[in-house]
């Protein structure tokens, strides 16, 4: 590998780029940082300078351009666990001004904050995993980190493409709950917010085998009642868990649990086979109770090892849970609320609707390949960079011999998987609409995109009672209800609720409710 030596102006406090970077100009934005010589640690901040260059109008970016997203300080260190063994180093950093205080700017045309995450995919070979979960994560409706690729140059020396993204905390650009503050020690106050973190250590408690951290505000932050406070909330729905009747009716536990976050939380889990989540690296937060007195999960992070990037344990495999992995335990509340049929129902049936959409194969696909386009420019200076190909990196289950290659990979891997849990996730029971044969009556079109209609025909005057349910058991429209005639009956539904308002492309149930016999449940798909 030849590399050559640049030396040419560059805007801001760097006079000139010395040492070895094989970069003049790329598409994506670039970083450039220089030490001063002085070595970044870890858990050590140290005062450097940086310099961003961005274009949001595609643009290209030239070393040489003017620091038009940053010119300015910033304190850094290095960040990671297993990845501080890779030679290519992530990074966390704030901006801040020249008195060493924070500094909220807009980076990379992302929103204005100060704490930022320098990302370096190294066994990720494919340099997309965890923009595509957090991308998935953001299309289900829920706060993830955002991103923007980049490639970065420190101290003169080119380190190949990164992922700039945002860290995980409470602010208004980002995870917009309430914020904790010191005096909040009392009523509502005292609720929120708070975001937990499961992970290898730290301060916090220990519950059932994990360890628990005071991820945001940090433990030094908090005053004893904060902690106590959200620490007893958490024992207790795990109590609640640990019930021997958590299942029944009254679903004690769902009052702790916000539902809809932990059904997409584990989806995208199990979808990804994230040998981290529920296990290392997994957030949780909840906000004060006027405003929402429920945890949700959430937001992702660390997806470098899913999507069949992992060799250990069952997670190279597309078929198979994550759960009962035979690594170290996940968190129980995975393999419990999994027990729960009503549970499985819920899960199932978003699973079902965000098949049409966002965990469609071929949706997901397109992202990578769009991505993958994006970063070919790039992908190639990386790869000159750190010379990987065909080579094994810890714990790859499959090294491809040019990037085409792993990408093709996490892209079979990937229809092989949702294939599998097609056919394996559970189907539970609803506790509203009891199941029941569908071949009593017609309903077509079936999917339908505007209208569907239902023939049925009686036998004899009868109740009749036709309603809509969505994918959560909710009943969001009635089409018929009183005393039917015999022959034959036609029933359209034109996908609206009870207002005539639209309702969105997913998963429906037409309940039918003939006298007293039971009721039978028709799957409907809106296009």
């Amino acid at each position: 590998m030849i590399l050559l030596a640049l030396t040419m102006p560059i805007a801001g406090h760097l006079a000139e780029l010395p040492g070895i970077a094989p970069l003049i100009s790329s598409n994506l934005p670039i970083i450039i940082i220089d030490t001063d010589g002085a070595q970044i640690e870890d858990e050590s901040r140290i005062s450097v300078h940086m310099g961003a260059i961005y274009y949001s109008d595609g643009s290209r970016h030239y070393i040489g351009g003017e620091f038009n997203s940053y010119d300015g300080w910033i304190s850094i260190e290095l960040r990671g666990n297993s990845s501080l063994g890779f030679p290519k180093k992530s990074y966390g950093f704030e901006t801040q001004n020249d008195q060493g205080e924070n500094l909220n700017v807009e980076l990379l045309g992302l929103p204005a904050e100060n704490d930022w995450i320098l990302y370096a995919p190294y066994s990720d070979r494919t340099l997309i995993r965890n923009v595509l979960a957090f991308k998935l994560g953001w299309d289900l409706g829920h706060y993830n980190p955002r991103t923007q690729f980049c490639e970065l140059i420190l101290n003169g020396d080119y380190q190949g493409v990164y992922v700039l993204m945002e860290k995980i905390k409470i602010d208004k650009n980002r995870l917009d709950i309430s914020r904790q503050r010191e005096p909040d020690i009392a009523g509502d106050e005292l609720t929120g917010g708070y975001i937990i973190q499961v992970n290898w250590d730290g301060e916090g408690w220990n519950s059932h085998g994990k360890r628990f951290v005071y991820h945001y505000p940090q433990s030094d932050q908090l005053q004893p009642e904060q902690k106590e406070y959200i620490r007893d909330f958490i024992e207790e729905f795990e109590d609640a868990l640990l019930m021997d009747d958590f299942d029944k009716v009254d679903k004690h536990y769902y009052s702790y649990l916000d539902l809809n976050s932990f059904i997409d939380f584990v989806l995208i889990g199990e979808l990804a086979k994230n040998v981290d989540v529920m296990r290392f690296s997994t957030f949780m937060y909840k906000d004060r109770d006027s405003r929402d007195d429920r945890l949700h999960m959430g937001p992702l992070w660390d997806f470098n090892l899913a999507f069949g990037n992992m060799a250990e344990g069952v997670f190279w495999d597309p078929e198979g849970w994550s759960r009962g992995n035979g690594l170290d335990p996940t968190l129980f509340w995975w393999h419990r609320i999994n027990e729960d049929e009503h549970f499985q129902y819920y899960q199932r049936q978003r699973w079902d609707a965000l098949r049409l959409d966002v965990f469609n194969e071929d949706v997901i696909l397109d992202y990578i390949d769009s991505v993958a386009v994006y970063l070919d420019e790039a992908q190639q200076r990386n790869f000159n960079r750190w010379p990987i190909h065909g080579e094994y990196v810890w714990d790859n289950p499959f090294w491809g011999d040019s990037y085409v290659e792993d990408v093709e990979y996490m892209k079979e891997w990937i229809v092989d998987r949702v294939e599998w849990i097609d056919g394996h996730l559970e189907q539970g029971k609803n506790p509203e609409v009891e199941a029941a044969s569908p071949d009593s009556a017609l309903v077509y079109p079936n999917p339908f995109s505007t209208q569907t209609a239902l023939k049925i025909e009686l036998t004899d005057k009868n109740d009749l009672d036709i309603r809509i349910f969505d994918v959560m058991g909710r009943e969001v429209n009635q089409l018929y209800q009183g005393l039917a005639s015999k022959g034959i009956h036609n029933m359209d539904w034109a996908g609206n609720d009870w207002t005539g308002r639209e309702l969105p492309a997913g998963l429906y149930f037409m309940r039918v409710s003939i006298g007293h016999a039971q009721p039978k449940v028709y799957k409907l798909i809106k296009l």
